[in-house]
């Protein structure tokens, strides 16, 4: 049983760690990108900046924080290069949030004991 819940940890940890990535990349085109198309002044373009662009690459970096890997790409973004970074960048965030998972059902697992023991007594 402990095998299956350790493998259910680490399959949900992979899915959000491919979906965390894929959405940002989606939130970003859809609104930041969007939102410069309309910009005409330089006011324009740091308000912009200021309340879109600056949040949401904070999330980006806390929710995806191996889209550091992103900045190898800088200027030559649609090369084949860039997209192979782009998918060594989500692969290395599935493994993070593996990881994370891994270690979140292990301190489950000791709670679980923790408590087994408490309730012996």
């Amino acid at each position: 049983m402990t095998k299956r819940c350790c493998r259910n940890w680490l399959v949900v940890g992979a899915i959000l760690g491919f979906l965390v990535p894929i959405t940002n990349l989606l939130v970003y085109q859809l609104v930041v990108v969007r939102a410069y198309k309309h910009v005409t002044t330089s006011e324009q373009y740091f308000q912009v900046f200021k309340h879109l662009h600056y949040p949401i690459l904070q999330m980006r970096l806390i929710s995806w924080p191996s889209s550091i890997l992103l900045l190898g790409t800088a200027g030559n973004e649609g090369s084949p290069g860039s997209y192979l970074t782009m998918a060594l960048s989500i692969l290395v965030n599935i493994l993070l949030y593996c990881f994370v998972g891994y270690l979140l059902w292990g301190i489950s697992q000791a709670i679980a004991k923790i408590k087994g023991k408490w309730r012996s007594n």
